[in-house]
């Protein structure tokens, strides 16, 4: 098989493999939406985590629709997409597929007008687990760039709808350069009045750069790192996207992340400790591992929940023989999800379990755990 193309696709493909060798099939994966104002980042953002430069960054293109991709694990042969809408045929080119996206947001439906029907782009590859990820239009108040006639209610309708599923783990880019201050704060709003919804949005801080070319005052942006405003469960990642200039001259995402790499090395003076382990591709991965299995720990059934919640405390299971499987998968869980020495943590009511008095009868299935919780 050949290697996986990041951290979180190989510790997806491992708990993907655990649950399918402990014949676990009760718990569900999140998928992952990305949503913010338009030309924040998102799609350069989603090219970065896939490593493919196949979505269409270009603000003359009126982005009227969801871009659904489903990221399928092959375990042998060469990597082919397919796109439902098109002649649902397996491309083998992938640079063909930007300019598919492209004439679909254009031409079909002949409006001007947002809709909700997405675009499904699929891609089978060796280095992908099985993953879908939602590019959402942007949210704005005002027109910017090519935006459809009904502009900033359908974006924020949809938004809605895909932040009021549990299952859905919201990645949100925030630009922070000084344009387009209202749809920005438009953005906010909607965000915060999103329901529910903040335990599971983990914020995306673009456009770094041009933040510090225009004297960005570092005091409120500490606010926002620090979740300040408005609160968030995860703190958030900075990313250095790829400027006009790097996308003209054809800037590869390898050299992007190597660009990026050695501007935040750079610029750490002027922010000191302030960007400590919030910058760059690598934290951004990480950060998205660990907020799609805290999703996941969030997501548990009741009865897994109370498994759970005695797995963390190191505590007594009966039934050693039925719970095993169950206790390495939500063992796996627990290792690449938020620890309580995080920050960031948001610590869980105990769940209260009854006949304490039989635990200590168990002290096999003790060990077993003290043995799998432990650290890396």
């Amino acid at each position: 098989m050949a290697e996986l193309e990041n951290e979180f696709f190989k510790s997806v493909y491992y708990f993907e493999t655990l649950m399918k060798e402990k014949n676990e099939s009760n718990i569900n994966l999140p998928r992952i939406c990305l949503m913010g104002i338009p030309y924040s980042g998102k799609s350069s953002i989603l090219s970065s985590i896939i490593g493919l430069d196949i979505l269409p960054i270009n603000q003359n293109l009126k982005i009227k629709r969801p871009l659904e991709l489903k990221l399928n694990h092959l375990d042998s042969g060469e990597p082919y997409a397919i796109i439902e809408e098109s002649s649902n045929e397996n491309i083998t080119d992938f640079s063909k597929i930007k300019d598919i996206i492209q004439k679909l947001q254009e031409e079909h439906p002949k409006t001007n007008e947002g809709y909700s029907e997405p675009i499904i782009l699929s891609i089978y590859s060796q280095k992908y687990a099985n993953v879908t990820f939602i590019d959402l239009p942007g949210m704005t108040y005002i027109p910017i760039g090519a935006c459809p006639t009904n502009f900033q209610q359908f974006p924020t309708m949809l938004a809605s709808n895909y932040a009021n599923d549990d299952s859905n783990l919201l990645l949100c880019t925030l630009p922070m350069d000084e344009t387009n201050l209202d749809s920005k704060i438009y953005c906010f709003r909607c965000l915060e009045s999103f329901e529910k919804t903040r335990h599971r949005i983990l914020p995306i801080f673009t456009k770094i750069d041009l933040m510090i070319n225009s004297g960005y005052d570092l005091n409120e942006f500490k606010d926002f790192l620090n979740n300040k405003f408005p609160r968030f469960k995860f703190d958030g990642v900075c990313i250095k996207n790829r400027t006009e200039e790097n996308l003209n001259n054809n800037m590869t995402l390898k050299d992007a992340i190597e660009e990026e790499k050695k501007f935040f090395e750079k610029e750490s003076p002027t922010f000191g400790k302030l960007l400590d382990n919030k910058t760059g591709y690598n934290t951004l991965i990480k950060k998205l591992k660990k907020s799609y299995f805290e999703l996941i720990k969030e997501n548990l059934d009741e009865e897994d929940k109370a498994l759970n919640s005695l797995i963390i405390k190191g505590g007594y299971i009966k039934n050693k023989e039925e719970k095993k499987n169950k206790i390495e998968i939500l063992k796996y869980i627990n290792d690449n999800s938020y620890k309580e020495k995080d920050a960031f943590y948001i610590k869980k009511d105990e769940i209260k379990l009854e006949n304490e008095k039989d635990k200590k009868n168990f002290q096999d299935l003790i060990d077993f755990i003290d043995e799998n919780a432990k650290d890396d």
